[in-house]
């Protein structure tokens, strides 16, 4: 949370550092001021599972917490002696005019809308494809197969967790610090990557790989996004016209995609009970994305649902049966569909 006087507070899990308070404490039970954050003038925050963002008004993007899979946008800091310094970074976006509107956090990736050009940058795990910078089938194959061989200890992943955001503020601040991209692992990109508008993998088909640093606003058809959102697996983004935008791994219907599984670079929800459905209520304005659906918040304040609901999330409307196994019914005015390759998949 985020006061008009800039000063960000921070509660729940720390084993991470997510919260950039009270190293070594494990869970903070109450609000608590991040000291390292009170001089960056921060505007709005976001948080995943294991890490946090916060944006300030000059459009810069700083996180901090674990910094596995490269989802932090930074490395390390080094102190005057070459030294680890763990903390709280500044993510190392493209040069200006990059301008950070907003910021969605996933477990494994991050993703910035850029105010400037409405385009997206993404940073973190690619092994479904999310970062959207349309990776060919061989590349997702071998992602896996490198996840699939490589075995890490929990004190490895412990080691990660930066925990200390003030170490590395001060350091900066004096002017000892220097913040250094993370070097890449297979299926992890660490610098920020525009989201790319060439052309992607969908399910088997093979494609060339398009690393995604060069574009920006182009991969959404020319359009401005205005909302972005992440989940473990997949990402969503919706434009200004309305139309909703996603790409990732999805196999319950969470993409919006008929037939389509994964997807390497954005392709519009094409889904035609969804899209039916998001125009009727004026196109989205608003996203979010659990982990096996994804919902839109309209034009005029309706909200669409797609994807594998979680159990009961919408019984207390009436519009879930007690043996549909989640699937959306219409009997109380939600659409009823069938799901894109997933068991109990809807859209309402």
């Amino acid at each position: 949370y985020s006061a008009r006087s800039a000063h960000t507070f921070a509660w729940g899990r720390n084993i991470e550092g997510q919260c950039g308070v009270a190293a070594g404490e494990n869970v903070i039970d109450a609000p608590t001021l991040v000291s390292a954050a009170t001089h960056l003038d921060v505007v709005a925050v976001a948080a995943g599972r294991s890490h946090t963002a916060a944006i300030t008004r000059a459009g810069a993007v700083h996180t901090w917490g674990c910094r596995r899979t490269g989802k932090l946008g930074w490395a390390a800091a080094t102190d005057g002696n070459g030294e680890q310094v763990h903390g709280h970074g500044r993510v190392l976006l493209p040069p200006a005019p990059t301008f950070a509107a907003a910021a969605a956090l996933a477990d494994d990736h991050t993703l910035v809308l850029d105010g400037h050009s409405g385009g997206v940058l993404a940073f973190g795990e690619n092994k479904e494809g999310q970062l959207g910078i349309g990776s060919s089938f061989q590349t997702i194959a071998q992602q896996h197969r490198a996840n699939w061989n490589t075995k890490r200890e929990e004190t490895f992943w412990k080691d990660l967790a930066d925990v200390r955001p003030n170490a590395v503020e001060e350091a900066a601040m004096a002017g000892t610090a220097t913040l250094t991209p993370a070097a890449e692992e297979e299926g992890q990109h660490a610098v920020p990557a525009w989201v790319s508008a060439g052309a992607a993998a969908t399910g088997m088909e093979a494609v060339d790989e398009d690393d995604g640093r060069s574009t920006s606003g182009a991969a959404f058809g020319g359009t401005h996004v205005v909302s972005i959102a992440a989940s473990r697996y997949f990402s969503a983004a919706a434009a200004s016209d309305g139309r909703v935008w996603t790409w990732g791994g999805g196999f319950n219907g969470e993409l919006g995609q008929w037939g389509v599984s994964w997807c390497t670079s954005p392709r519009t929800v094409s889904d035609d009970v969804t899209v039916r459905v998001l125009a009727a209520g004026g196109g989205a304005r608003v996203l979010s994305a659990g982990g096996n659906f994804c919902a839109a918040l309209t034009a005029e304040g309706g909200l669409v649902l797609w994807g594998r609901l979680p159990p009961g999330l919408l019984a207390a409307h009436g519009a879930v049966s007690a043996d549909s196994g989640g699937d959306v019914r219409a009997d109380k005015g939600w659409d009823e569909r069938g799901g894109s390759g997933g068991e109990g998949s809807g859209s309402g």
